[in-house]
C-alpha cells in the first residue's frame, strides 16, 4: 500500500519589493491561495492597490501593487496602513508558516513592528534604486577621447 497522505505544508510566500523607480507604491507577492485574503484586508483598510501581472510571476503568485496613502513616497508613513494591513493578515492565519522575504517564519506573534520593519527594508531598498537611477553613470573604462583627423 502506497502512503497517498499530503506531505508538509510549503509555507506560502509574502515578499514586499520595491516598485518601479519614480513609483509611490510597494509591490506585495503572495502565494494565490492567500491573494483573496490580502485583498480583502487591503479594501477594508480603504488602500489603494492594483493586481500586476508579470509572465515570471507563475500560476502560484499573485502581485498587487500598494500605493502609498500620501501619494508619495513619504517613508513609512505612507505605508502605516500596509503594515496594518500585515499585521492583520499574519493575526488571520496564526500558526501558519510564511517565507516573508527569503526568511521562513510563523504567523503566531507577527507584530505591527515586525511589519514595519519588513517595510522599512524595502523602502531603503527603493531609496538606492532610486539613488542609483538618478546618478550620472559612470564608467572605469572611459578613456580619454581624442581629436580626429590629422594634427
Amino acid at each position: 500500500m502506497v502512503d497517498q497522505s499530503p506531505g508538509p505544508v510549503e509555507p506560502a510566500l509574502v515578499e514586499l519589493v520595491p516598485d518601479l523607480p519614480g513609483t509611490d507604491s510597494l509591490t506585495v507577492r503572495i502565494s494565490r491561495r492567500y491573494a483573496d485574503d490580502l485583498v480583502e484586508l487591503l479594501e477594508s483598510h480603504q488602500l489603494r492597490y492594483s493586481k500586476v501581472v508579470y509572465a515570471s510571476g507563475g500560476p502560484n503568485l499573485a502581485i498587487y501593487a500598494v500605493y502609498s496613502a500620501a501619494g508619495a513616497l513619504v517613508g513609512l508613513g505612507g505605508f502605516s496602513g500596509l503594515a496594518k494591513v500585515l499585521t492583520a493578515f499574519f493575526n488571520r492565519h496564526q500558526g501558519k508558516r510564511f517565507v516573508v522575504n527569503g526568511d521562513e517564519i510563523s504567523a503566531e506573534g507577527v507584530s505591527f513592528k515586525d511589519a514595519q520593519h519588513w517595510i522599512e527594508l524595502v523602502l531603503e531598498k527603493q531609496a538606492e534604486l532610486e539613488a542609483r537611477r538618478a546618478a550620472p553613470p559612470t564608467s572605469s573604462t572611459t578613456q580619454p577621447r581624442t581629436p580626429l583627423g590629422p594634427p
